[in-house]
This record gives structure tokens, sequence and C-alpha cells, in this order.
């Protein structure tokens, strides 16, 4: 496992084509809870800013100009940290540091008060006007599927689980639109707590109806069947859900199984650092 200072003349460069000067590494630290450990805080200059190497993960990503375009947006709407700027050669993004922020924990997410400030920041985001590609959930699972089986051929446990989640990825392009900003990967790492809650990490964002964000909320955080009803209630306070609860469970359900897939399409160092998501197959029959 490489640690902060082998990645110090990468992080360098990065800032140095971003900032536009000479940079000196003040401070640098990988950042505690990131999955990739290609994300660090670093001083230079008496600013402190967040580095993200590259794409850590293969999948269906946003091309960093659009993230950065994206992120300021969400940054304008008070919603997540300003993104200074990317370079476009290592595919890098770097954004400002909150000082006074936190990282959310999956028991911070849990939290009923916290999820009526997420939900708060979700409406937020979802009201952003920003070009996004759509998530079309049969597009996504096929490419994952076909990628998972690459890396390894399929045996009748993961046929049975491709062919269930290709039933509900068709089952929900037939019932939800793709007209929202969502961010599409709400792991409780995902949020800063700066007063009020703030989202990073937009790769994986898409135009796609609100429940995908709950539903995310809701799979990343292993929600049992009271706490995503709750997440639920505290997006629609006034009880004017738009689905029914079967419904968003076949959404959560859709999404666990997308992420197994896409943990098993990983290569074979990055999938070995993903071992919750590549066991999220245990969480869909029986709630924790």
């Amino acid at each position: 496992m490489r640690n902060a200072r082998s990645f110090r003349p990468l992080i360098v460069q990065v800032l140095t084509q971003v900032l536009g000067r000479d940079v000196t590494l003040d401070y640098c630290r990988m950042v505690t809870g990131s999955l990739a450990r290609r994300t660090f805080r670093v001083e230079t200059g008496g600013e402190q800013y967040v580095v993200r190497l590259g794409r850590a993960f293969f999948g269906r990503t946003l091309a960093v100009d659009t993230e950065v375009e994206l992120m300021r947006s969400a940054a304008a709407a008070g919603i997540a940290p300003d993104a200074v700027g990317a370079d476009w050669l290592t595919g890098s993004l770097v954004t400002r540091y909150l000082a006074d922020s936190r990282v959310w924990s999956v028991g911070s997410a849990r939290r009923p008060r916290n999820m009526l400030r997420l939900a708060a920041t979700l409406r937020k985001l979802h009201a952003l006007e920003v070009r996004l590609p759509e998530f079309n959930a049969e597009r996504y699972a096929r490419f994952y599927l076909e990628w998972a089986h690459h890396r390894e051929p399929h045996d009748d446990m993961s046929a049975r689980l491709a062919q269930e989640l290709m039933l509900l990825a068709r089952k929900y392009d037939s019932r939800f639109d793709s007209t929202t900003v969502c961010h599409n990967d709400l792991v409780a790492e995902n949020v800063l707590d700066a007063g009020e809650p703030k989202l990073v990490d937009f790769e994986y964002a898409a135009l796609a109806d609100p429940v995908l964000d709950l539903a995310s909320v809701a799979a990343m955080n292993r929600f049992d069947a009271r706490r995503r009803l709750q997440v639920v209630e505290a997006y629609y306070p006034d009880g004017g859900r738009p689905f029914s609860v079967s419904e968003f469970d076949d959404v959560v359900r859709m999404l666990n199984l997308l992420a197994h897939f896409w943990a098993r399409a990983q290569d074979k160092e990055r999938r070995a650092m993903v071992p919750e998501y590549s066991d999220r197959v245990r969480l869909l029959t029986v709630w924790p």
C-alpha cells in the first residue's frame, strides 16, 4: 500500500497545473475514509486543498470537467466545497478544504435528525440545472455485468443475480424519468458536516429521479426497513411520496446489486480493496 509520501510528486504536479504556479507542499496527508487511498488534504502557500488523484475505480463516471462544473454549481447552492479546478491529463480534481467539517460515518447517516438535514441538501441538489448523462438503469447494469463477467465468468449464483438485476433495472426505467441532478453515490463518507451537510465525490452523478439518491442513501448505509421509510419521509415531509414502499425497496435492491457487480468489474488489485461492495450479495434478502 503506497503512502502519502509516494504520491507527493504527482500531487505537486497536479497543484502546479491547477493553480498555475510553482508549488511546495507544507502539509500532505491521506484523507481517512477514502476507499481508493488517493485523496489527500494538502497545504501550500497558506491555503488548504483536497486533491483527488485520477480515477481510482473503473466505472461509468463523469468527465472531470463536467464534475468541476457540477461541483461549482453545488458550491454556489451551499451544498458542496468549491472546485478549484482539474488536471485534465491525469483526471485529478482539486477542491477547497473545509477546515471545520467532519466526515459522516454510517452511524451519522442513520440518525433521524441527520436524515432531515441530508434531505434538505438533496432537495437543493435536485433543483440544480447542469447537463449530465442520463441514468439508464438497464444500460448501467449491462455495462457492469459485462465487465464483471470479463474479469471472472459468472457462476450459477452470479448468473441468477445478474438476471434479477436486469429485471429490476428494466422495471426502474419503465417507472422513473431521468430529469433531476442526482449524486448517485451517497456513502456516508461522501457527506461532510460543516454546519450543514455538504456533498463530495460527484464522479458518478447523473440525471435521474430523486428516488435514486434516496435509495442510494439507504443502500450504501445499510438502512433497515424503518430507516428506509424515515429517509423517504424526511424528503417528502408532507407524505406525498410519488412511489410505493415496495417500489422504493426494489430500487434499493437494484443499487445493492449494481454495487456488487461494480466491485466485481474492478481489476484484481482494486477488487481486493472493496470487500464490502463485493460482499453485498449477502445483504440482498436479509436486512440488518
